[in-house]
């Protein structure tokens, strides 16, 4: 019976965490906005990614970042990866090629951070702003910062989750899955920075905690874009869930 109290209260306190971060938004300078994929229908990325897409498209029009990585592999169902669709969206909106990177191999979470974190090396990328829908933010933001990524969250505004209805399909997912990245994740993601050889912070996971209702507060070297956009994000409205 406890232990089943236990539970329930760590469920609990896990979805109120996941709420809570979701409504804060650490937009600023960085040198890159990695946008997790989600579906496509056909070649066309759906409302919820497409939310997702134009916030990094508004990010990269206010000059806040360089490059976007978008990430995602094609489903069989598709004609396009997630990646590649999001592309040509972007292309259409006048974000020029070379400003564009693509991952079109993921399928997960945990896959399009690791392979941004991997594209960042690449290019001598070192800050990036995670853009995803709010209920997403926390276990994004938590593994981008073990993966070594100066990462701040950027949660898409206009996101299709806005009410209660939706968002609690959404944090309920969430909640089993943060649990379960903190449970057998994290030890991963130090065995893969260890083989990457990342020149990135290396940020173990326990210096890297996100706080139940405040901004992700990861002990990392910070990049000089995003130490000089610190007083630009004191301004920024905080994003509605």
């Amino acid at each position: 019976m406890a232990v089943a109290a236990l539970a329930l209260v760590i469920l609990l306190v896990t979805a109120v965490r996941i709420g809570a971060f979701g409504t804060v938004d650490e937009t600023r300078p960085a040198d890159t906005a990695i946008v997790l994929g989600a579906a496509v229908v056909g070649d066309e990325p759906t409302p919820v990614f497409a939310a997702r897409i134009d916030h990094a498209i508004d990010l990269y029009w206010d000059g806040l970042v360089d490059t976007i990585i978008f990430t995602g592999a094609r489903s069989p169902e598709d004609e396009l990866s997630e990646a590649e669709a999001a592309r040509r969206y972007a292309l259409a909106r006048g974000v020029p090629a070379d400003a564009i990177l693509l991952d079109e191999t993921s399928r997960i979470t945990s896959e399009n951070i690791a392979n941004a974190a991997q594209i960042m090396r690449r290019y001598n990328l070192e800050s990036a702003l995670v853009v995803s829908d709010p209920p997403h933010m926390l276990r994004s933001v938590r593994m981008a910062c073990d993966a070594g990524i100066d990462a701040a969250s950027s949660p898409t505004p206009t996101s299709r989750y806005q009410t209660l209805a939706t968002q609690f399909p959404f944090i309920a997912r969430e909640t089993v899955l943060y649990l379960g990245y903190l449970l057998f994740g994290m030890w991963r993601a130090r065995v893969l920075g260890a083989l990457w050889g990342t020149h990135m912070t290396r940020v173990s996971s326990s210096l890297c905690s996100i706080q139940p209702f405040a901004r992700a507060r990861c002990r990392r070297r910070i990049s000089p874009r995003m130490r000089a956009g610190t007083r630009y994000a004191a301004s920024l409205p905080i994003a509605s869930p």
